[in-house]
């Protein structure tokens, strides 16, 4: 069971709910201010998806996902692994059970992984995608190999090593600079994951499937977003994806890097929220 955030009862969405998927390797609360932000009539999910925040690695059988269905060498064989496959089901579950129909999915890095293994394995769970600060691309050899390096110093030195390295890359320059109450937001979240849950989701990022061909046969209404300067999924990987996505949005996210929802969040939510009306 997932433990969930939401903006207000199940009776408030009478136009629609959205799902957040939040990314690596964070919790759902990082969409707090998506979830307040939202026009009348939607209601907002931000569940913590599995190990993640307060929600179990298991799924309530004692079982969690085992690392042996994974050979790309950094979950052993004794780890658990997450997926992507198995996180989308989760969330597909989660849709089924708590909204009134097709959700709008909303996914920011690993949560657009996310998002887009829900569209290949369970397209009639959505109505809409928004893709924040991600991309359609498998991982290169180099990436894998700096997840294999990012889980080993876990497994030996705990998150605290990966969160000081992770944050530069994560937040712009200004931002770090003008909102050192942010910079603490985010190292704890990165410091409150279990290093199980991050070896995991390293193993199961490093295994996704390429959805770069899949793109052209996403048939419902998509808003790509970006922060304008994401050193992670730069703004022209966005646009590439968008390009690749029947009538497509793109939104460029001003002063903001990788976590753009958190680092501006007005334009963020303004540009949701023009993408959510023009649903109706």
């Amino acid at each position: 069971m997932l433990h969930i955030r939401a903006s207000g009862p199940r009776s408030d969405a009478d136009r629609g709910t959205v799902v957040f998927i939040h990314g690596f390797p964070f919790d759902g609360s990082m969409w707090e201010p998506q979830l307040d932000a939202l026009p009348e009539g939607w209601r907002g999910l931000a569940p913590d998806l599995r190990g993640f925040g307060q929600s179990p690695m298991d799924d309530g059988t004692g079982d969690a996902p085992s690392g042996k269905r994974v050979g790309n060498g950094i979950a052993h064989a004794d780890e658990p692994v997450l997926t992507m496959a198995c996180l989308a089901d989760d969330i597909a579950a989660l849709i089924e059970e708590e909204c009134d129909g097709p959700a709008v999915v909303c996914g920011l890095s690993m949560g657009g992984y996310v998002a887009l293994e829900l569209h290949r394995r369970h397209p009639d769970r959505l109505r809409g995608l928004v893709l924040a600060d991600t991309r359609a691309t498998a991982d290169s050899d180099e990436a894998r190999e700096n997840r294999l390096r990012m889980a080993q110093t876990v497994r030996s030195s705990g998150t605290r090593p990966i969160a000081s390295a992770m944050i530069p890359e994560l937040l712009a320059d200004s931002t770090r600079v003008a909102r050192p109450e942010l910079v603490d937001t985010v190292r704890s979240m990165i410091l409150g994951t279990p290093p199980e849950t991050v070896v995991a989701a390293l193993a199961g990022m490093a295994s996704r499937h390429d959805s770069t061909g899949e793109l052209p046969g996403i048939d419902v209404p998509t808003l790509v977003v970006v922060g304008e300067h994401d050193a992670i999924t730069p703004p022209d990987y966005a646009r590439k994806m968008a390009d690749g996505i029947p009538d497509a949005t793109l939104a460029v996210i001003d002063g903001a890097g990788h976590l753009s929802g958190l680092e501006n969040p007005g334009a963020f939510d303004l540009a949701l929220r023009e993408y959510l009306e023009g649903l109706d």
